[in-house]
């Protein structure tokens, strides 16, 4: 178009018909942002409330699967079934109580690395010859024989020793082996029935009342009166009388109950109504006491049972349904001489299996 210099040519401009505006589809449509866009808007919420609730399934899974095992993550107690039968004896079968890991590791002290040594001080002594007459090391400088100023227990001239005649004053004896001290893992109090004892704190006693028992239950009364008698407060117990399938197990109580002056009297009353008669079948009676969750089990019987296999079969159904496994005790209660082959194998391989102890105890020896 030629430029426009003057009015004439302005109003030639003016005279001219109108141009048409070209409208373009970008300038209907503008270009929208990402989360902007129609299908962005509708399917946001939905995503953001799927993902969120996604989110709180899986904290609230793991959550929940963590925390179980933090909580047993307290170290589980071992239970120790003693395996001796001597009438008065101590029982327990921890032979170095503490807290420890290792119940079979004696007292031993971590100051001094020492060969040789096999008293019970825990300082190195500062003289060859202190060390030799077996004192100890501290301020003491009195010789070795003759009396001093610091005599321990007894009198007149000699070798200084922790106990006896002479002069010391030190700690009592040579080194204690070098290693971790504080003895083993026996915390826990007794159980001891029958000879075998445990360390546990929850038992169940399960015994034979059927017929073949008849001549023998007063003997096995007062082993179980003694056997309750012992345990302490902190511990829980039942009893557990089987007998003929027929009839429900008879149990002084369908749970563990705590070992109290209350519930040993209640004990004593239970147990002036026992009676034996009937067949002999075990497995229901077991059924209730794996159901009480104790970490001991004595299981006494005095002949076959009625059908072996399916009882160790059961056991081991329930053993597989146990964390930790409950430790069984298996006692026959008969003569020796008279012992069915076929019941001392399966209560020893019952034992065997479960960690526990197993005894033949004749009704002779109590």
């Amino acid at each position: 178009m030629p430029a426009i210099t003057s009015a004439t040519g302005l109003e030639q401009l003016a005279a001219l018909p109108p141009q048409p505006v070209l409208i373009t589809y970008d300038m209907l449509h503008p270009q929208l942002p990402f989360f902007r866009q129609p299908w962005v808007q509708k399917t946001l919420p939905l995503a953001t409330s799927i993902i969120l609730h996604l989110s709180v399934i899986i904290i609230g899974v793991t959550f929940f699967r963590v925390v179980p095992r933090i909580v047993q993550a307290v170290k589980e107690q071992i239970i120790v079934p003693d395996s001796t039968i001597v009438n008065d004896a101590p029982v327990g079968g921890v032979q170095n109580p503490g807290l420890g890991a290792d119940p079979n590791r004696s007292a031993a002290q971590d100051k001094v690395d020492s060969a040789d040594s096999t008293g019970l001080a825990d300082k190195k002594s500062e003289t060859l010859s202190q060390s030799l007459a077996g004192g100890g090391a501290d301020n003491s400088t009195d010789t070795v024989i003759g009396l001093g100023s610091h005599a321990a227990l007894g009198s007149g001239n000699g070798v200084s020793t922790a106990i006896g005649s002479g002069a010391a004053s030190g700690d009592g004896g040579n080194l204690s082996p070098f290693g971790v001290p504080g003895g083993g893992s026996g915390q826990g109090p007794r159980s001891p029935f029958m000879g075998i004892s445990g360390n546990a704190h929850t038992i169940a006693y399960v015994c034979d009342a059927s017929g073949s028992m008849l001549a023998k239950m007063a003997q096995l009364k007062e082993q179980l009166r003694a056997a309750i008698a012992k345990l302490q407060p902190v511990q829980s117990f039942s009893v557990i009388f089987f007998a003929d399938p027929a009839t429900k197990p008879n149990a002084l109580s369908p749970k563990l109950i705590v070992a109290n002056p209350d519930n040993k009297v209640k004990f004593e009353k239970y147990l002036e109504d026992v009676r034996a008669a009937g067949s002999t079948d075990p497995i229901p009676g077991l059924e209730l006491a794996f159901s009480m969750k104790p970490q001991l089990l004595y299981l006494l019987t005095d002949g076959d049972f009625e059908d072996n296999k399916k009882v160790l079969d059961r056991i081991n159904q329930l053993q597989a349904n146990m964390s930790p496994k409950v430790k069984i005790n298996t006692i026959v209660f008969t003569d020796p001489t008279k012992a069915d082959k076929g019941i001392v194998e399966l209560m020893t391989k019952i034992a065997e299996d479960s960690g526990g102890q197993h005894r033949i105890v004749s009704p002779d020896d109590l």
